[in-house]
């Protein structure tokens, strides 16, 4: 699921946070992927493997288990921070399964399960913003064929 061999595959195992952009080499062992939505763009830094070519149009998916979230008053520093909003809330238990909408890009989804601890710690409701931080390592990404 963390990483999946190609778009096929990830779509067959049904990975929810599936998303399209395109590559660009950065600096030795850094590259930014271009996360592309219908209203715009987002630039997000990655690991580059050297395996894939400047300008590749690319799918990526997102391991959740690599998220890290904040309240909306506690914007944490560093590379790939979007604050996003709180589309939904299901409650699973444990877990609540949430559906955020990054604010730069309000027509992409993303999915995660996140505790009823940190939920609490957020006030986590429909509607309300949070930050979340996508590490570099939780990116996935794979050239279009």
């Amino acid at each position: 699921f963390a990483s999946p061999r190609n778009a096929r595959v990830a779509e067959l195992v049904g990975i929810q946070n599936h998303f399209h952009g395109r590559f660009h080499k950065e600096r030795p062992g850094w590259a930014r992927l271009q996360w592309l939505g219908a209203q715009g763009c987002v630039d997000l830094q990655v690991v580059d493997k050297n395996r894939i070519d400047e300008g590749t149009a690319v799918t990526w998916v997102l391991n959740g288990e690599g998220v890290d979230v904040w309240p909306d008053a506690a914007r944490p520093d560093g590379a790939n921070v979007l604050r996003c909003c709180l589309q939904e809330v299901l409650p699973l238990g444990d877990i609540s399964l949430c559906t955020l909408a990054p604010e730069a890009l309000p027509d992409q989804r993303i999915t995660l399960n996140l505790t009823g601890r940190l939920l609490r710690q957020l006030g986590g409701r429909p509607g309300q913003c949070v930050h979340v931080r996508l590490t570099p390592e939780a990116l996935h990404i794979m050239p279009v064929k």
